[in-house]
């Protein structure tokens, strides 16, 4: 277990890095590959486990389902689809940085995930980073055509927003339509 913990503390650090534009420390690289080749990836296991996550957010038991989501990733690293329905629990939580990281993460691994994408310009309209939002937003629009009318939605709330004060951001919550898990 702890090795597959490691393994996932590797893996994650490296997304990161990758994502934040930062370099990847000296000699990780070879580490994640020892502990990559030391690991037996366990779907199965992961299955499980973001089955019982998915339960468990269904509840409302959102750190028991990211702790469940973590196992899952942690049991199968390119599990996108666990660290979507991680990401969303961020940000049923109000954890939108966390969030964020989480469909990066995911991006990395499927780069055409529409859940990841859509909800990473979601997370960044919750917490009021209109800019961000509109980027992803107005790319949405091309990227995946078949739902431009939401993002023209979520372009229009933006519109609706621009110039407001702080604290009128922080109601966009309420705009955002509901999300469901994987």
């Amino acid at each position: 277990m702890a090795v597959m913990l490691r393994l996932a503390g590797i893996v994650a650090a490296a997304l990161l890095c990758s994502v934040s534009g930062l370099a990847f420390p000296d000699g990780a690289a070879g580490e994640l590959v020892l502990a990559a080749s030391a690991v037996a990836l366990r779907p199965g296991v992961a299955r499980e486990r973001y089955r019982e996550a998915n339960d468990l957010a269904d509840r409302g038991e959102f750190r028991a389902a990211i702790e469940a989501y973590g196992q899952a990733i942690a049991a199968f690293p390119t599990f996108h689809e666990a660290i979507d329905n991680r990401g969303l629990t961020w940000m049923d939580l109000g954890e939108w940085d966390l969030a964020i990281a989480d469909f990066d993460a995911s991006l990395l691994i499927h780069p055409e995930g529409f859940t990841a994408f859509f909800s990473r310009g979601e997370a960044f309209l919750r917490s009021g980073r209109l800019d961000e939002a509109e980027a992803i937003f107005t790319e949405g629009l091309t990227r995946f055509p078949d739902d431009r009318d939401l993002f023209e939605q979520h372009l229009a709330i933006i519109r609706d927003h621009r110039g407001g004060p702080a604290e009128s951001h922080r109601n966009l919550v309420r705009f955002a339509p509901p999300r469901a898990r994987l």
